[in-house]
């Protein structure tokens, strides 16, 4: 892979390259119909943690029932063949790009890894890093990468804290689930879809 050194990509997984919202429902629905519960389609958050949603959507359950929820949605949701995830119009072009790739997801490496087999995208990038300290790991890939130009794309405010924590350019991905007014406040740039972020790595980058 020739690759161009004097920029480097951080990409987040869920909600910036990959929806994985349809499958993370219906898991999650699948669980949650044994205990006489139900979420809509809307009121799934991918993203915060599991925990931290059951309890704001039940917020009468026990804290032994939710993790015994979590633990039977992680079973479920690890085998379920992931065959409604499916990457965000336009992010495949954004991956040909000429440049260093580097994913950091909150994802288990497993699934991580999994998802990228069945998408074709192993090759992608020059590391993966999964279910590590973001902060961290952008210290880390900031300092090996040496690039002229890095910067980090992902729909969480927690991306963009962790890009500048480390001095990283941090741009928000407005077509993934996290909070629009809040990534418009903390994020250096925002792009409104994944094709108005391609066009910029195209004719800006």
């Amino acid at each position: 892979m020739n690759l161009n050194k004097s920029k480097t990509i951080i990409w987040d997984l869920d909600g910036t390259l990959i929806d994985s919202k349809p499958d993370i429902f219906v898991c999650l629905n699948r669980v949650l119909l044994e205990y006489n519960l139900s979420v809509y389609f809307d009121k799934v958050k991918v993203g915060p943690p599991l925990n931290a949603m059951l309890q704001e959507l039940f917020p009468n359950l026990q804290i032994e029932t939710i993790d015994k929820i979590i633990t039977d949605f992680r079973k479920i949701y690890a085998n379920c063949g992931f065959n409604d995830t499916k990457p965000f119009c336009e992010i495949e072009n954004c991956l040909s790009i000429n440049a260093k790739h580097y994913l950091v997801t909150n994802k288990p490496l497993n699934l991580t890894n999994y998802i990228l087999e069945k998408l074709e995208w192993q090759n992608k990038f020059v590391k993966i890093f999964a279910g590590t300290d973001k902060t961290e790991t952008f210290a880390e890939i900031n300092s090996e990468s040496m690039a002229g130009h890095i910067f980090s794309i992902g729909d969480s405010v927690g991306d963009a804290i962790a890009a500048k924590n480390n001095e990283i350019v941090a741009y928000g991905a407005l077509w993934g689930y996290g909070d629009r007014d809040e990534l418009i406040k903390i994020c250096d740039k925002v792009f409104e879809n994944a094709k108005e972020f391609c066009d910029f790595l195209y004719f800006s980058v």
